[in-house]
């Protein structure tokens, strides 16, 4: 009767081999690929903005001059946009409106 074959010494050391193989691609690979880009740095208050932030605090902007133009209330005001891929602008717009204070 012969041996499981995983008691089998060829078994063994060809399994070893393949899993060694396997680790020394993977280890290749990772070592090739980039470096992670860091995360960008949080904006300082009142610094420059993106474009895309620039223009949402515009638009808030035109909406309270709307609503003022209306005689609405703006005394407090709720400004949310939609995380459909848009930077979040919500320090952008904090730093705005605490400089019209």
């Amino acid at each position: 009767m012969h041996p499981p074959a995983w008691k089998n010494h060829r078994v063994l050391v060809a399994v070893w081999a393949v899993l060694c193989g396997a680790s020394l691609v993977v280890t290749l690979a990772l070592e090739a690929s980039p470096a992670p880009v860091p995360a960008p740095a949080s904006r300082e208050p009142g610094g420059p903005v993106s474009a895309d932030c620039a223009a949402y605090v515009a638009d808030v902007e035109r909406t309270l001059a709307e609503a003022r133009q209306e005689g609405r209330a703006v005394d407090v005001q709720n400004f949310t946009r939609a995380e459909s891929g848009a930077e979040d602008c919500d320090a952008a717009v904090r730093d705005h409106m605490a400089g019209r204070r």
